[in-house]
C-alpha cells in the first residue's frame, strides 16, 4: 500500500526490496498492482534504439519488483499474459522478458508467441514481445523476429527485432545486412550493432 503513495525515491526502491525479498508470497498482490502505480509505463512505441545489450529493466515498479523474485513466479507471469487485463498484459511482458534474459530459463516462450498472434495488431504488445524474444536462443524466436522485420513499416518494430536477432543469432542472416543500408537512421545505427555483436560476442 505504501509504495502506491511512496514519492521519496529512496523510500520506494526500500519498499521495491524488501517486496522482493519476501518473494513469492508477494506475487499476487503485486500483479494486482501492474500498470497502476505511476505514470512511466511505456504507451506508445519508443522514438530511439536501446543501444545497450543488457536486458533493460521495466520502467514500472510492479514489474521491476516482480523481477526481483525471479524465475520461481514465471508461471504466475505466464498466467497474466494469458487471461490478464490489458494493463496488466503490457507490464508483464517487461518482467517475463527480464526474467526469461538473466535466469535463461524457456518456460514463457510459447506463451509469447501466442501472444505474439492475439494481440498482434497492438503495436506495443507487439513490440515489447520483440524485445522479450531476445531471451530465447532458438530457431523458432529467430523466423518469428525475421517475420516482424521483413514486412513491418514500424521502425521502432524494425530496430528492436534487429536488436533481439543481435542477441540471439549465431550467423549473420541476409536481412541484416540489408538493414545496414536502410532510409533510417536508428534502423541502419541497430544493423550494424547487430552485426557487430553476432560476429564478435562480447
Amino acid at each position: 500500500e505504501q509504495l502506491k503513495i511512496e514519492k521519496a525515491l529512496y523510500s520506494k526502491i526500500a519498499i521495491s526490496e524488501a517486496l522482493g525479498k519476501i518473494g513469492k508470497p508477494a506475487i499476487n498482490t503485486l500483479i494486482n498492482y501492474l500498470g497502476v502505480i505511476g505514470n512511466n509505463q511505456h504507451k506508445t512505441l519508443p522514438k530511439n534504439i536501446f543501444n545497450k545489450w543488457s536486458y533493460p529493466l521495466p520502467r514500472d515498479i510492479a514489474a521491476r519488483t516482480i523481477c526481483k523474485i525471479g524465475n520461481s513466479i514465471l508461471v504466475d507471469l505466464n498466467n497474466i499474459l494469458e487471461s490478464g487485463a490489458k494493463k496488466q498484459i503490457y507490464e508483464v511482458i517487461d518482467a517475463i522478458g527480464f526474467i526469461s534474459f538473466y535466469s535463461e530459463n524457456k518456460l514463457s516462450f510459447e506463451v509469447l508467441k501466442k501472444s505474439l498472434q492475439q494481440y498482434g495488431n497492438d503495436e506495443v504488445i507487439k513490440w515489447k514481445i520483440t524485445r522479450a524474444l531476445s531471451a530465447f536462443k532458438n530457431k523458432k524466436s529467430e523466423t518469428i523476429l525475421l517475420g516482424i522485420l521483413t514486412p513491418n513499416k514500424k521502425p521502432s518494430l524494425k530496430w528492436e527485432a534487429i536488436r533481439s536477432l543481435g542477441l540471439i543469432c549465431n550467423k549473420i542472416p541476409e536481412t541484416l545486412l540489408i538493414a545496414r543500408n536502410d532510409t533510417n537512421n536508428n534502423i541502419k545505427k541497430m544493423a550494424l550493432l547487430a552485426i557487430d555483436k553476432i560476429t564478435i560476442p562480447h
